[in-house]
């Protein structure tokens, strides 16, 4: 009876031990299980962020394509001049994002020489990992395209008097250039053809220096490059376009005798002329913060005392005055072929007025970039 019993309770710890270790067993797998879940769970929750710091990333860079000085600084082939925008790598900004993500962005264009189809590349990073590389374990790339639309006025102008031939000043006839830290490159006048300056006409600097001889250093004369160009080449130095592309694109107006009645008062536009542009009187055209872009494919006549915040380009322009009448035009004007210029018009280049025609005209126009239907895409 002994050994019977004796047996019994050694059958009965083996299948309690069986039991535990198959309790154990169980419960070793089951933690395996909720443990290799929660690692799915937290890199899904990773993964999730990095994918969101990369179309953070392309929202960013959007916006970026909205701001023209941010176009015409980075949207550029000056590297190798091989139709690509130049390569870039731009990380988020400082306190764009938590501190745990991150993201790197790229624009490139996939078609040579066009550089206003872009794409966007973004990299998002998560876990902490800074600046976001390919070092980075926990990474989500996004892409999208972008079409920019074109700008009217995309850059300020390089001079206060740009004319594809001959420049001619006489009579006190005055070119001013107030941009007193003026870059190399840029002139007062500059011209294809000869630049002559007689009777007290020339050019006066922004520290009041007053330059009557032609050959003085703000004046660039027989520029082959200006007198060389074709009329559209010569027009989408200074416009995004040719003519008949920027043409309808713009508000159309016929003058009669003269512009007086259709322009006196207008600021903060950009008009094509389909006629002759003549001013007399004493008109008011643009203000310093409101300028206007004034193009005609005919020419211009400038009397008497007008006064004019904006861009002028003109076939052929001529300008009369008297000792207390001068028109005088706060920008810059563009002459096709010749300008000749008795008295008037004083032409006052004004950074100030080029920076706002840029920010009104330039650029992306501020809003014209759009996303490209079915260009985003997130891969793992």
């Amino acid at each position: 009876m002994r050994a019977t019993g004796r047996q019994q309770g050694i059958a009965t710890l083996g299948v309690s031990l069986g039991i535990l270790l198959m309790i154990t067993l169980g419960a070793i797998y089951t933690g395996q299980v909720v443990l290799r879940g929660q690692q799915v769970v937290n890199n899904e929750y990773r993964a999730a962020k990095a994918t969101l710091a990369a179309e953070a990333g392309l929202e960013w860079g959007l916006a970026q394509l909205s701001d023209g000085a941010f176009v015409r600084t980075v949207i550029v082939d000056t590297n190798s001049q091989d139709g690509l925008v130049d390569s870039n790598t731009f990380q988020a900004p400082a306190g764009l994002l938590p501190a745990d993500v991150g993201f790197n962005l790229t624009f490139s264009n996939p078609t040579v020489g066009n550089l206003k189809l872009l794409n966007l590349t973004a990299v998002g990073c998560a876990d902490g990992c800074s600046p976001c590389t390919s070092a980075c374990p926990i990474r989500r790339t996004s892409r999208m395209q972008a079409q920019l639309s074109s700008s009217l006025f995309p850059a300020p102008l390089r001079s206060a008097i740009t004319v594809k031939n001959q420049v001619t000043l006489i009579l006190n006839a005055k070119v001013t250039n107030l941009y007193s830290n003026q870059p190399a490159n840029d002139r007062t006048v500059w011209s294809g053809g000869s630049a002559s300056y007689s009777n007290g006409a020339g050019t006066v600097g922004a520290d009041g220096t007053h330059n009557t001889a032609s050959n003085d250093p703000t004046t660039k004369a027989n520029d082959t490059s200006l007198s060389s160009a074709t009329v559209d080449q010569f027009f989408k130095m200074f416009f995004d376009g040719t003519p008949a592309e920027i043409q309808p694109t713009l508000t159309n107006i016929t003058c009669g005798a003269n512009c007086n009645s259709q322009l006196a008062g207008v600021t903060g536009q950009a008009l094509w002329i389909n006629s002759n542009l003549v001013l007399s009187g004493a008109n008011t055209i643009g203000s310093p913060t409101s300028p206007v872009i004034l193009i005609t494919n005919q020419d211009c006549q400038l009397t008497d005392s007008n006064v004019i915040y904006g861009v002028l380009y003109c076939r052929n322009l001529t300008g009369t005055g008297t000792a207390t009448k001068v028109t005088t035009v706060y920008g810059g004007i563009i002459v096709q072929n010749n300008y000749n210029a008795s008295k008037v018009p004083d032409v006052v280049y004004d950074p100030a007025v080029m920076n706002r025609l840029v920010s009104l005209f330039g650029g992306s126009m501020g809003s014209g970039v759009t996303r490209v239907p079915g260009g985003w895409r997130d891969f793992p």
